[in-house]
C-alpha cells in the first residue's frame, strides 16, 4: 500500500490578496476598503470559481495482500493518527457521559476526558494489533496500564477490545484537531 495526501487546498479570496498589501504600509482599514473594492468587482466569485477547480491531492496504491487482512492494516494507520492527533489536538468534542462511563473515565475537564477517551481507543488498537489472542499475557511491549489485575480472562478482553471499537466507530466522526 501506498498513501499519499496532500495538504488541504488555501482559499484566497479579494481579503487575502488586499491583506497582502500590508507589506507595503497600506493600513488595515484601507486594505479592508480595497479587500471590499475587488469583491464587488467580482474578483471574489473568481476565486471561488479558482478555488473549485483546484483539488486536494490525494492517491492511494493497494495491493492485494492489503486486503487480506484489512482489520490489521487499517489498525496499523489508525494507531500513528490517533496518537499525533492526540499530541496536536487543538480542542476536545463531547462525548457522551454514559459512554464515559462505560469506558470507568472519571475526568472531569472536557480535554481531560477526551485525551483519556483517546488512550482507550488507542490501548485497543495497540493490543489488537501484538498477537494478542495467543501472546498477549506474556508479551512485555503491551501497555496493560488500562487492564485491570481481575481481566484475565480472554472473553473479557475481547469484550473489551471490541467495547472500544464501538466507541471508535460512534464517535468516528468526531476525529478532528
Amino acid at each position: 500500500m501506498k498513501v499519499y495526501i496532500g495538504p488541504y487546498i488555501d482559499c484566497i479570496g479579494p481579503y487575502q490578496l488586499s491583506d497582502l498589501l500590508r507589506y507595503v504600509g497600506f493600513s488595515e482599514s484601507r486594505c479592508d476598503k480595497v479587500g471590499c473594492f475587488l469583491d464587488r468587482k467580482g474578483l471574489g466569485k473568481f476565486c471561488e470559481w479558482v478555488y473549485g477547480k483546484r483539488k486536494r491531492k490525494i492517491h492511494v496504491k493497494l495491493h492485494p495482500y492489503d486486503t487480506w487482512n484489512m482489520d490489521i492494516t487499517l489498525a496499523h494507520l489508525i494507531v500513528p493518527l490517533l496518537k499525533q492527533m492526540q499530541e496536536q489536538k487543538q480542542g476536545s468534542p463531547m462525548i457522551d457521559d454514559d459512554d464515559l462511563a462505560k469506558l470507568n473515565i472519571t475526568e472531569q475537564n472536557i480535554h481531560e476526558r477526551y485525551d483519556a477517551f483517546l488512550r482507550e481507543i488507542i490501548w485497543a488498537f495497540e493490543v489488537y494489533l501484538t498477537d494478542w489472542e495467543e501472546d498477549y499475557y506474556t508479551d512485555n511491549n503491551v501497555d496493560r496500564s488500562f487492564i485491570s489485575s481481575e481481566l484475565e480472562d480472554k472473553k473479557e478482553l475481547t469484550h473489551k477490545i471490541r467495547s472500544r471499537f464501538e466507541m471508535f466507530g460512534k464517535y468516528y466522526m468526531m476525529l478532528w484537531s
